[in-house]
């Protein structure tokens, strides 16, 4: 993102510069990307001292009369940007790609009623590049059933170009007795990429039925393909997973909020 946002060479030092060029000095400190309703606008805030010369390089503006509520962009191999969420008074899923210059280069929508009249409420809150700068989008969707209602993943893999390879409803390992299911966040993980979520399971003919909350995390293959779930539970309610982290030897760190009593003789702080 360094080359989108610049700032004047001036006599001060310029703070945690990671490039130079001619008559600008590139800087890289807590290089912010504000995606406000409508428009994507790209700025940097460096040091203090610099602050006065910082400047909005560009704003893009993805739509035109429609609200658009953007929860997650994620950068493209080829310098772009993916922006996604939902959009409309009557919610629809949503995402846009740009490339560098800012030119939209696709636009994807799954309408409330697209494909089955049952579905509501569907959006994007997150999205992930695999190696051929193919894109991952996750979220959620609404289902109902009569006077019953479940919440399933909501998991599209879109080709550079544009193309729909897959759209897909998920439930845990295929099970639909879990029946509050979110795709909160995908990142990159080895050569696919890995989701993260959280899952309810409903069972049982008595009411209040039976339930127990779990965290929900996807792994997938560099084509966009399953390659293995994984839930995680706590003696008590899992509750939501907070932090996915993907490291150099290909393990995932997972961080959530779930309560994990602990015996009164051994109360220590948890890490």
């Amino acid at each position: 993102m360094d080359e989108l946002v610049s700032c004047k060479r001036t006599d001060r030092p310029p703070c945690y510069s990671t490039s130079q060029g001619k008559g600008a000095v590139f800087v890289s400190r807590r290089i912010s990307v504000y995606v406000v309703g409508m428009m994507v606008a790209l700025l940097v805030s460096a040091c203090n001292a610099a602050t006065d010369h910082i400047q909005i390089t560009r704003e893009i503006f993805l739509e035109n009369g429609i609200p658009a509520q953007p929860s997650a962009l994620v950068q493209t191999l080829d310098g772009g940007y993916v922006v996604v969420g939902h959009i409309g008074s009557v919610k629809s899923a949503w995402a846009t790609r740009v490339d560098r210059d800012g030119k939209v280069q696709w636009r994807h929508l799954v309408p409330t009623g697209s494909s089955r009249d049952d579905i509501q409420k569907p959006e994007y809150t997150s999205a992930a590049m695999l190696p051929d700068d193919s894109a991952i989008l996750c979220g959620s969707e609404e289902i109902v059933e009569g006077t019953n209602s479940n919440i399933v993943g909501l998991l599209t893999h879109i080709d550079k170009a544009g193309h729909v390879i897959s759209e897909n409803l998920i439930y845990p390992n295929a099970d639909k007795k879990y029946r509050l299911n979110y795709l909160d966040r995908c990142i990159s993980f080895g050569d696919g990429v890995a989701l993260f979520g959280r899952t309810t399971a409903v069972w049982g003919d008595t009411i209040p039925r039976n339930s127990k909350q779990f965290g929900w995390v996807v792994a997938l293959d560099a084509q966009g393909k399953i390659k293995w779930e994984k839930l995680m539970s706590d003696p008590e309610p899992a509750g939501k997973i907070e932090s996915l982290l993907s490291t150099s030897n290909h393990e995932l760190v997972v961080a959530n909020n779930g309560p994990r009593p602990m015996p009164a003789t051994d109360r220590k702080s948890v890490v």
